[in-house]
């Protein structure tokens, strides 16, 4: 691993060390179709602790991000972004990409 790399990585856990963990059963929106998938595969989870490989492996996931609760977002926010740095070229990264974009306006 490069050391730009490393001290990416470094910076990003610095930067959300003291966000706190959403309650259980605040993981997953009320109104998302995936709901008991995303709550099962995050409780009790870290976001230094991620399913890498069923994030990998499974589109929905990879994108479930979108679907989570304002409090879950920030937390596992960083999980997400750290995978994106270790797989540039996934659902992971994109994912992350595509949830820093504001919405629009006229929405």
């Amino acid at each position: 691993m490069s050391d730009e790399k490393d001290a990416l990585k470094s910076a990003i856990a610095a930067a959300f060390s003291d966000v706190p963990r959403p309650q259980e059963g605040r993981i997953a929106l009320p109104s998302a179709d995936d709901r008991e998938d995303i709550e099962s595969v995050f409780r009790g989870r870290h976001w230094r602790d991620m399913p890498v490989d069923a994030l990998l492996r499974h589109h929905l996931l990879a994108q479930s991000l979108s679907s989570m609760t304002l409090e879950a977002f920030r937390f596992f926010f960083p999980g997400f972004l750290l995978l994106a740095v270790d797989h540039p070229v996934s659902d992971i990264a994109d994912e992350v990409l595509f949830d820093l974009i504001p919405p629009r306006g006229d929405q």
